[in-house]
């Protein structure tokens, strides 16, 4: 069929275990756009393609003998494999995704599953986790925002998510002691408690905080960090960051004990 047109209108089987099976372009086998290597020993494994009405999608998937089948996908040499390079559309990663290198976002970045990057990861855009990010290292950023909860006017307990590291918890209640609990330590993480109404103190617990009795005072330790009613000043703050095991304060302002 070499240099002229075909149209196939019935099913067709080849059947070859040769390296070039199928070859499909201008210089026939060499540089082919199309190219088929059946020659691996005992072949089970293949592509699927599927079509589908219109705006339903285009299906590839992969054929196999065995139960579950992996999918390799390769640029030549130091290529770059790019998607959606002209469409419009957002690409969408359904499953547990791990960059073994670095990953680098230029847009927004949103992760609906487990994602693990084996380096370094690169956002220049917004990053929205719907689930408790895990860093094993210290996140760094620039102008990244702070955002500002308020205790309930009635003291409670809440319980600190990995998620909301970075974020200030005010103390605002004014009646019973807020108190907020520490998420699992891990290298990074940190928290800021401040203070905008002395009716009650407030209480930090989770692990080991290491702090001063004021910011020119000693050194105490404990599980629990209280600013005390008795002795809390609006504008109270403090900031503790996690090194993997301990909670360190970095900045303090005001009166605080340890137990």
């Amino acid at each position: 069929m070499a240099g002229a047109s075909s149209e196939i209108t019935s099913n067709q089987t080849i059947t070859s275990a040769a390296a070039g099976a199928l070859a499909v372009g201008a210089n026939g086998a060499t540089n082919p756009v199309f190219y088929i290597d059946a020659s691996t020993s005992s072949v089970a494994t293949g592509i699927s393609i599927t079509g589908a009405a219109a705006t339903a999608r285009v299906a590839l998937a992969v054929i196999s003998s065995g139960t579950n089948e992996g999918l390799n996908i390769d640029a030549k040499g130091s290529g770059t494999i790019v998607l959606g390079a002209t469409s419009t559309g957002a690409i969408t990663l359904t499953r547990a995704t791990t960059a073994s290198s670095t990953l680098t976002v230029t847009g927004t970045l949103a992760a609906s599953a487990a994602m693990t990057v084996g380096t370094t990861l690169t956002v220049t855009g917004v990053a929205t986790f719907t689930a408790a990010p895990a860093f094993t290292a210290a996140p760094t950023g620039a102008g990244t925002l702070r955002t500002i909860t308020d205790s309930a006017l009635v003291g409670a307990t809440v319980v600190l998510t990995a998620a909301q590291c970075g974020q200030t918890f005010n103390n605002r209640a004014t009646s019973g002691s807020p108190s907020w609990t520490l998420p699992t330590a891990a290298n990074g993480l940190w928290y800021t408690f401040t203070v905008s109404d002395t009716t009650t103190g407030f209480t930090v617990t989770g692990g080991t905080i290491k702090a001063k009795t004021a910011a020119a005072g000693t050194a105490i330790s404990g599980t629990t960090l209280t600013n005390t009613q008795g002795t809390a000043v609006v504008g109270d703050t403090i900031t503790l960051v996690c090194d993997g095991t301990v909670w360190r304060m970095v900045a303090q302002s005001g009166i605080f004990a340890a137990a």
